[in-house]
């Protein structure tokens, strides 16, 4: 794909679900930003949505992302999406430099991606507006399955800030008075 002559690249995982005649390929080519998606949420409880925003701890030594849960409705600029389906413009892919993904215990290669990206002074939308289906056991999960677990969500998102605040302390530059 970089060396043809593509104005972007379009990922969608297999497990994703489009409702029909939602046009949400060319919705997407027709915000014209560097890197777009629409929401879609993880098949597993609580079903958060896959967008996120960066949060640094320690005064920058520890970086990790959230979960956005409340999120408008419309085009909204975040920090990072999930990959299940993401519209990227070729020109990213040519300024950054390889591997495009990698993974960490933080986070995964999908938001190394976004790390890098927004570090290369591109910028990360999602339109919320435009839902995809996730393919789980045994249904389909969409916004109303993270809305009836909701609790459950803002529950998991406390745990994981405790668990990234201990984190952050462990890695944070600590000095002694000699």
């Amino acid at each position: 794909a970089l060396e043809g002559q593509f104005d972007y690249i379009l990922w969608m995982d297999d497990d994703m679900v489009a409702p029909v005649g939602c046009e949400i390929f060319s919705t997407l080519v027709k915000h014209d930003k560097d890197i777009v998606a629409p929401l879609f949420f993880i098949r597993s409880k609580p079903y958060l949505p896959l967008l996120f925003k960066k949060v640094l701890l320690s005064n920058g030594a520890f970086m990790t992302y959230d979960n956005i849960l409340d999120y408008e409705r419309g085009l909204i600029k975040c920090d990072g999406v999930g990959f299940g389906m993401v519209l990227i413009k070729m020109e990213v892919f040519k300024k950054l430099k390889t591997p495009y993904f990698e993974y960490n215990d933080q986070y995964g290669e999908d938001l190394h991606f976004c790390d890098n990206a927004t570090a290369a002074g591109f910028e990360i939308f999602c339109d919320t507006r435009l839902m995809l289906g996730h393919i789980a056991n045994p249904e389909i999960v969409h916004e109303a399955h993270y809305n009836s677990e909701r609790k459950g969500a803002e529950l998991f998102m406390q745990q994981k800030k405790a668990d990234c605040k201990l984190k952050a302390e462990e890695v944070a530059l600590k000095a002694d008075i000699i």
